[in-house]
């Protein structure tokens, strides 16, 4: 009951007029503030972390380390720490993109490990 009385308390001098200004003025300030705080975001997302570049690039974080290894995607160390540009990623994609003309039909190839194991199987039948 306590509630009821206490916003009825507040609305009580309040008209149906009132209470749209109030409402708008509100929205007003927060798409303010929204506005003013995204030029923050977006610079502070410039740099992706190891599982944000993973999950940016859709592949897994073991497979990113191996990239990083053989150098095939660019990264910004200090310390421990290892950041991503967007764009260098961006720029990743784009050299290993496949033109049409590039595309040749895929070609599964078995590990010799598989091919060598069949083999013993026959033979020792």
């Amino acid at each position: 009951m306590s509630s009821v009385t206490t916003t009825s308390t507040l609305l009580e001098g309040v008209t149906s007029q009132g209470l749209r200004n109030l409402i708008c003025e509100a929205v007003e300030l927060a798409f303010a503030a929204r506005a003013n705080a995204s030029p923050q975001k977006q610079d502070s997302g410039q740099f992706l972390t190891r599982k944000e570049a993973a999950s940016y690039l859709r592949i897994s974080v073991p497979s990113l380390q191996r990239h990083i290894r053989d150098r095939r995607i660019e990264c910004v160390r200090m310390g421990r720490r290892v950041l991503f540009r967007r764009e260098d990623l961006d720029a990743c994609l784009q050299r290993n993109a496949i033109s049409d003309d590039d595309r040749a039909p895929l070609r599964l190839r078995r590990s010799p490990r598989r091919r060598n194991d069949r083999m013993a199987s026959r033979t020792s039948r």
